[in-house]
């Protein structure tokens, strides 16, 4: 009896501590070595997120100078020459009397010689008794009763020529040299034309 329990116990022991389950661990232990040499998983890489391109800054600046309309081309004005001014004094004239200064170049008889003759003067000729000038160059200048009596050294004043003003415009054409190339303005229709001593009184036609 006791022999027998002693057997079954020897039995149980074995069985509790695997002496039969040597077989079934090997398969586990080949089941475990056969998953271990399976193909591993392939983990995809994360795709590269593209980085974006910061967008240009477009100041006013820029849009201005991209919306500015195209400059106008602006043809040269042509160039004109200026036109002579037209003075009051141009016109023509007739010499109707004479004065002589106390001391003169010119004789009575040369004087009265110019008595009824005409004087033109314009902005393309100067006509005078016997000479005519192309593009005349008049110069003007104000004298006064003391300059001009002083100039003459009193040959002749203001008051024997009429002129009652304190001053008075002398012209003289720097081109000429002819009866009329110096003359003084009296008025809009009248001139007081110098030469050699003799003063000639000139009225507008």
């Amino acid at each position: 009896m006791r022999k027998a329990i002693g057997a079954i116990l020897i039995v149980g022991v074995l069985g509790m501590t695997g002496c039969q389950s040597n077989v079934s661990d090997s398969k586990i232990v080949a089941t475990a070595t056969t998953n271990s040499t399976e193909q591993p998983i392939h983990t995809e890489a994360p795709k590269e997120t593209p980085t974006a391109v910061p967008e240009a800054t477009i100041t006013p600046e820029a849009t201005a100078k991209a919306t500015k309309a195209p400059e106008e081309t602006i043809a040269p004005k042509e160039t004109k020459k200026p036109e002579k001014a037209e003075s009051s004094y141009l016109g023509s004239y007739k010499i109707t009397t004479f004065k002589m200064a106390t001391i003169s170049a010119m004789s009575n008889e040369e004087a009265e010689k110019a008595v009824g003759k005409t004087v033109e003067y314009g902005n393309e000729t100067f006509k005078s008794i016997n000479e005519t000038v192309k593009n005349p160059n008049y110069k003007e200048t104000i004298e006064t009763k003391e300059t001009f009596e002083a100039d003459i050294q009193g040959l002749i004043t203001f008051q024997e020529l009429g002129i009652e003003a304190d001053n008075i415009t002398m012209i003289e054409v720097t081109n000429g040299d002819a009866i009329g190339r110096i003359f003084y303005v009296v008025n809009n229709d009248k001139l007081l034309i110098c030469q050699d001593g003799a003063y000639f009184t000139a009225v507008r036609k």
